[in-house]
């Protein structure tokens, strides 16, 4: 049974979709929404590098 991330109440109800098709809840206890399996997206390092480049040289 899906419950609430937040509060871990059980009574949710479906509430759209995301932009990428995935189905998005909300709960009706305390209003959050959420997606029942969030996908975790890291940021590797050397696109860190090159943030971090970009940042400095547009500051100075």
């Amino acid at each position: 049974m899906l419950t609430c991330p937040s509060c871990k109440a059980t009574h949710i109800v479906k509430y759209g979709k995301t932009r990428t098709g995935t189905q998005n809840y909300k709960c009706r206890e305390c209003g959050r929404r959420f997606v029942e399996q969030p996908g975790k997206k890291y940021i590797s390092q050397e696109t860190w590098a090159q943030v971090d480049k970009l940042l400095k040289e547009n500051f100075l």
